[in-house]
């Protein structure tokens, strides 16, 4: 294991550790949050995600890869899966397994304290276990870091937060990761189909950055019964002319991403490259643009009730 993946294997420790402290903030909100879906750099799908206190109130989190459906626990599609459980569970060095003090032994760090977290990976449906790979210990960094500072913040324990589950997109550093409260993305009706992240081109980022700035927003015209259609509309920093509007193919997320894509390499002002500065009015795509630019360029997200004026008036 090179020397990246150690340093991030033992941020991973320390991060299981901090995990623990939230014992008490758990029980004075009524116990766990329900699960819930978290889109992570690296990951082509959303993994479901859920935290459970065991008998001797230590705080384990679980990821599950291929899942459809927060309340079936079964629901999974099994084509292109290749890691089925993530799970990462506190004792003490004496309950560790030989593999996991092997994995300690590897990255040549032992944590100060009793506690010892063991990350493992099951493969096969529970038939295989062991310790994370490379890829797997970024993963495993990337949640706990988002589920520590979503507690923080409070809002995983809120009621709209309980109710509406939606999709927490984590972008940035591993070590201090952005996060982001998305959009559901699956469907209302049957809470099924979690839609697949977008991708992004690689040629978008050999695009040079341009002084100037976008205010992003997207919105579905026409009538509901007859499937509308939705419009991207980009304002430019400085100019007084009403904006673009672009029409999407589709409504959703990826739609969207590569309609932002075509943008950035045709050039809404004629001139191939990425603003600067983009301001984006949708709860969904200004994380994914986060994750994908967002160390290239300044990406904030505006409340999408708070969009520019020429989207709000578009009818």
């Amino acid at each position: 294991m090179d020397s990246l993946y150690v340093g991030a294997a033992r941020d991973l420790i320390t991060a299981c550790i901090d995990l623990q402290k939230l014992n008490k903030y758990i029980r004075d909100h009524e116990g766990m949050p329900p699960a819930f879906f978290m889109a992570i750099p690296g990951e082509s799908a959303p993994l479901m995600t859920s935290l459970a206190v065991d008998d001797n109130d230590k705080i384990s989190l679980s990821l599950g890869r291929g899942y459809h459906d927060l309340d079936e626990e079964f629901s999974r599609d099994p084509q292109g899966v290749s890691a089925f459980f993530f799970t990462c569970t506190i004792g003490t060095k004496d309950s560790l397994s030989d593999q996991a003090l092997e994995w300690y032994d590897s990255i040549e760090y032992e944590p100060d304290g009793i506690l010892y977290p063991e990350p493992l990976v099951y493969d096969d449906f529970f038939d295989s276990v062991r310790c994370p790979e490379a890829g797997e210990i970024i993963c495993f960094l990337y949640a706990i870091k988002a589920v520590i500072e979503l507690c923080k913040k409070g809002t995983i324990m809120t009621e709209d937060f309980r109710e509406r589950r939606p999709t927490v997109f984590v972008s940035g550093h591993p070590s201090c990761p952005l996060i982001g409260i998305g959009e559901e993305l699956f469907h209302r009706d049957t809470f099924a189909e979690v839609e697949a992240l977008p991708s992004m081109d690689r040629s978008i980022r050999e695009l040079p950055v341009i002084d100037t700035g976008w205010t992003v927003g997207a919105k579905k015209l026409g009538r509901e019964d007859r499937g509308g259609q939705t419009f991207m509309v980009v304002e430019l920093e400085g100019e007084t002319t009403s904006g673009k509007k672009i029409p999407v193919n589709g409504g959703g997320l990826i739609s969207l991403w590569k309609t932002l894509e075509t943008l950035f390499s045709t050039g809404a002002m004629g001139k191939p490259g990425i603003p600067a500065r983009l301001r984006i009015c949708h709860p969904g795509l200004a994380p994914m643009a986060k994750t994908f630019i967002g160390d290239m360029v300044e990406v904030t997200q505006a409340d999408p009730t708070d969009s520019m004026a020429v989207l709000l008036n578009l009818e």
